[in-house]
């Protein structure tokens, strides 16, 4: 049986796979007590919220607000990877875009200095204002709104879980692949302070610090800070001679901690960051011939660029929030208002040669309020609930200019701007209608408008275009249901989910027709498990997703500029296995592996491009149904182990990771593709007596294997965007 047939077979090998697991395991272990009750979910996560120390006897507690309350993780129907902030320290994980190394099945884009996450093969590889990625970050119950905001170093981390599958319910438009949720550290009565200093190879410098006191005794704050500066790029720009592939950033992160009374607690939280970078940036790809204005152009080097404008981004971001708690006997009733604002602007290139064809400069602001109003239920019921309202108004201003000669006159400007209004009610139920057993229940109605306004094009000799304004309505519906069931130490679950994609203007070419919402309805079922006392925990899941309205990517003929288009289906099936093992004493293994079959099963009219044997591409129009979608791979692995060494001079932490993913295909037509790769970390850190100061090495792809993050075809020319190179570096730390 070919995987590829594997959909058809999921409820049969699932079922007799679960209840082959159960009844071992059964024999292993007593049936466990009801579980005590856990925090509210605005609580500070336990401090077994990361896996158990490397002393512990088998894997610790991990608590997890997949849906919006404190649960176990083996007690949520939902497949969710958690790294606490610990391991994220021990693993030198500083960035989200490393988050890839880690978590198994999700796969890393960029586009200028946004990341752009895949899970389960969904995502969105655009980064255009306006445009949200189909995988929502939330930063301490803060929706970010710009995926710019996602790009921030992982300074006052206290965990991270990434939710896979359509998660609409709760966590609202948009979250149609999954969530990654984000928790920062809440701050602490008793002082301390903790800081490190990094410096790494192409003369790279970094400094983060976090500290924390009260301030009185119902009030603490916390302020963490992460500065960057990478002074040598990977490569260079051969014909400008600057350097090519690098970042700069500073990351603000402040707290406070109110509680004026037993029952209340209020969370204020601010953030800002500022971003220099160009790793998002594209260059022709070595071995490849680009044809711009009848000349031929090549470039040598992986990491060399030959563009005749400096090219990259830099951006600023700020913003927080105030949640408001109440504790009832029955319930707790919390309220958070958030704001918002980016400014970035990013430069790149059409042609990615000397020749000046065509400069791209994109500058917008992207403003937001959100405000979300939460009731959820309390204590050990057969009956949990929760139920809400969340309002979202956002602002998102566009002006794209483009220059060169591809263009009449050589220049143009868009202008666009784009307003939002959404309301959200939503509810979740779960009811344990037998002493093992629970049904879950959850629904969420989306009500948006969007509105074009003030949007034109104006010419080289000043002629402006209106665009007409225009005005969008969707209303959407997004489910959720669960039946879970415990036997000894397993449990089992199957649900169904719908999530469905905000509908959208296109503010770098308003005159196109709005994009209509995507819709994603996911079937799964799983199991989760923690088998031989605990040592090991183990969560297999099998999922079949319907993926309609597909928003792709195409390219004008003419400039080579990006527009999208809704023009697809795809069905994606899998298998996720996600485990963490404790087997001996201070060793801590984890990670999993995914196995993907996601295809295109109705794309009858997709714009492809095909190599020119005398340079650049050939545009053409293909009925690619039954191709790979992008960023899918067929198998991905990840694994860790952390080993802890007890020695007359200290703690000696020693940290290794593999992460493999096969081939991934980068264009519709899967016709230009990264072949698969492995990618192996490890570090040693030392933490002396007292558990004050440490000093640690480490490395980060250590065979220096050259991969691509993303490559594209238009008809000048083949460019892509190489992945981090070997990274060398000295960590030094203190804690007060």
């Amino acid at each position: 049986m070919g995987f590829r047939h594997i959909g058809d077979r999921i409820p049969l090998v699932a079922i007799v796979s679960m209840l082959a697991i159960a009844t071992g395991a059964h024999a292993q272990a007593a049936a466990p007590t009801a579980p005590a009750a856990l925090p509210a979910a605005d609580a500070t996560p336990a401090a077994a919220a990361s896996p158990a120390s490397p002393e512990a006897a088998g894997v610790g507690e991990i608590v997890v607000t997949a849906q919006r309350r404190s649960q176990r993780l083996q007690d949520v129907p939902i497949a969710v990877s958690v790294v606490g902030g610990k391991a994220l320290a021990t693993q030198g994980i500083t960035s989200s875009r490393d988050l890839a190394t880690i978590v198994p099945g999700l796969v890393q884009d960029q586009k200028a200095a946004a990341p752009l996450p895949y899970l389960r093969g969904i995502g969105q590889n655009v980064s255009i204002p306006g445009i949200e990625s189909p995988v929502v970050t939330y930063v301490d119950g803060l929706y970010l709104v710009s995926p710019v905001s996602g790009n921030a170093d992982l300074g006052d981390v206290e965990q991270i879980e990434v939710l896979k599958g359509p998660q609409g319910t709760t966590f609202g438009r948009n979250a149609v692949a999954g969530v990654i949720n984000i928790t920062t550290r809440m701050p602490s009565y008793k002082p301390e302070f903790q800081g490190t200093f990094d410096y790494s190879s192409y003369d790279t410098k970094q400094i983060k610090a976090y500290g924390s006191t009260g301030l009185t005794d119902n009030l603490a704050v916390g302020l963490a800070v992460s500065w960057r500066d990478q002074g040598d790029g990977w490569g260079r720009n051969t014909y400008l001679n600057i350097p090519a592939f690098y970042s700069n950033s500073l990351n603000i992160r402040g707290k406070a901690k109110w509680q004026p009374g037993s029952r209340v607690t209020v969370v204020a939280s601010g953030f800002y960051q500022h971003q220099n970078s160009d790793l998002g940036s594209f260059s022709l790809m070595p071995g490849t011939i680009a044809v711009s204005s009848g000349v031929d152009y090549t470039n040598s080097g992986f990491y060399n660029t030959i563009n005749n404008n400096p090219i990259g981004f830099v951006g600023t971001g700020a913003g927080g929030s105030v949640k408001a708690s109440i504790d009832f006997d029955w319930a707790t009733l919390s309220d958070q208002l958030g704001y918002q604002h980016v400014h970035a602007e990013s430069f790149s290139e059409g042609d990615f040669t000397p020749d000046p064809r065509l400069l791209l400069d994109q500058n917008f602001v992207d403003k937001a309020i959100t405000n979300e109003l939460l009731l959820s239920s309390k204590g050990d019921s057969r009956l949990s609930w929760l139920g809400g309202f969340f309002f979202l108004h956002q602002d998102t201003t566009n002006y794209y200019q483009q220059f060169g000669k591809a263009l009449p006159g050589n220049y143009v400007l868009i202008n666009a701007r784009q307003t939002t209004n959404s309301y959200a009610p939503f509810a979740n139920v779960t009811w344990a209608f037998l002493p093992r057993a629970h049904i879950t229940l959850g629904a969420r109605g989306t009500f948006e408008t969007r509105n074009l306004l003030d949007s034109n094009s104006v010419s080289a000799t000043g002629v402006v275009t209106p665009v007409p304004d225009g005005s969008i309505h969707y209303n959407q519906f997004t489910y959720r249901a669960s039946l879970d069931y415990k036997v000894g130490p397993v449990m089992l679950y199957g649900s169904i989910n719908r999530g469905a994609t905000a509908g959208v203007y296109q503010l770098s070419n308003p005159g196109l027709p709005p994009l209509k919402p995507a819709t994603l309805t996911a079937y799964e079922i799983g199991a989760k498990s923690e088998l031989f006392d605990r040592k090991l925990m183990l969560n297999v899941a099998l999922f079949d997703y319907d993926y309609q309205n597909i928003v792709v990517t195409a390219r004008s003929p003419t400039d080579g500029t990006t527009r999208l288009q809704n023009a697809a289906k795809a069905r994606v099936r899998g298998i996720d296995v996600d485990f963490t093992a404790h087997p001996v004493s201070r060793l801590t293994l984890s990670g999993g592996f995914e196995i993907l079959d996601a295809k295109y099963t109705n794309f009858p009219a997709a714009s492809i491009f095909t190599p020119n044997p005398l340079g650049g591409n050939i545009q053409s129009i293909a009925d690619v149904s039954g191709d790979y979608l992008l960023n899918a791979p067929k198998f991905s692995l990840v694994a860790t182990a952390i080993y802890t060494i007890p020695t007359p001079i200290g703690k000696l932490d020693l940290s290794g990771n593999i992460s493999h993913k096969s081939a991934i295909f980068f264009n519709v037509n899967n016709n230009l593709k990264q072949d698969a790769y492995n990618i192996e970390n490890a570090s040693a850190t030392l933490t002396l007596p007292g558990d004050r100061y440490s000093i640690g090495v480490y490395a980060k792809n250590i065979g220096n294997v050259h991969y691509n993050v993303d490559m594209t075809r238009t008809a000048i020319g083949t460019s892509h965007l190489p992945g981090e190179p070997r990274i060398v570096g000295v960590r030094f730390g203190v804690k007060l």
